[in-house]
């Protein structure tokens, strides 16, 4: 089977920049997405169905469209589990600065590095001065406040999926798969027994 080959064949790193004008935010991928994908079922499925249903030898007509449906389950619950383990590998790293000059007095700046809905934070640290208080520490986003004349600060952490978005993701990648199966008059991992 090719799935361990198509796994390791394909990553992606993304760099995304959002800035603005007291602060900069900086979100990249910093090891490979796991983009694992379904594009080797097909054929391998392909490959399932015509050697059970060319060997007469195996068994009845039944008996081999039975085997040929357990293979088939047996090859898309490996894939699927290849594909969530990609996808729990994914990471990505933030970080957000925050800057203060002022020539008349004491100033602050206050600030979110934010993974969105779909990330777990992990590992959140703050470098430079100025840190007012201590880091405000969600699920998906850390906070944090600077103040002074002149103070710069950095909170960094990492991002992985959350379980909930790797189901989602593993789920929707196998649904396409079926629908391609079935594009093809093949069978997939829901297709009854006789």
């Amino acid at each position: 089977m090719n799935l361990l080959k198509a796994f390791c064949a394909f990553m992606i790193a993304v760099s995304v920049v959002y800035a603005a004008p007291t602060h900069a935010q900086t979100i990249r991928t910093v090891v490979p997405e796991g983009a694992w994908s379904y594009d080797n079922i097909v054929p391998e499925v392909n490959t399932i169905h015509n050697y059970f249903l060319n060997q007469p030898g195996l068994g009845s007509y039944e008996e081999r469209v039975r085997e040929r449906n357990k293979r088939v389950r047996r090859l898309f619950a490996s894939a699927l589990q290849i594909h969530r383990a990609a996808l729990a590998q994914h990471r990505i790293a933030g970080e957000l600065t925050l800057t203060v000059t002022s020539n008349s007095g004491y100033k602050s700046r206050s600030g979110w590095l934010d993974f969105g809905s779909n990330y777990d934070l992990f590992e959140p640290s703050f470098s430079g001065n100025g840190l007012k208080g201590q880091l405000i520490v969600e699920p998906h986003r850390v906070g944090f406040s600077v103040g002074g004349q002149r103070v710069r600060g950095t909170v960094t952490a990492n991002g992985k999926y959350t379980e909930t978005h790797v189901t989602a993701l593993a789920e929707a990648e196998r649904a396409q798969a079926r629908a391609k199966c079935r594009a093809q008059n093949l069978p997939d991992d829901t297709t009854p027994d006789p």
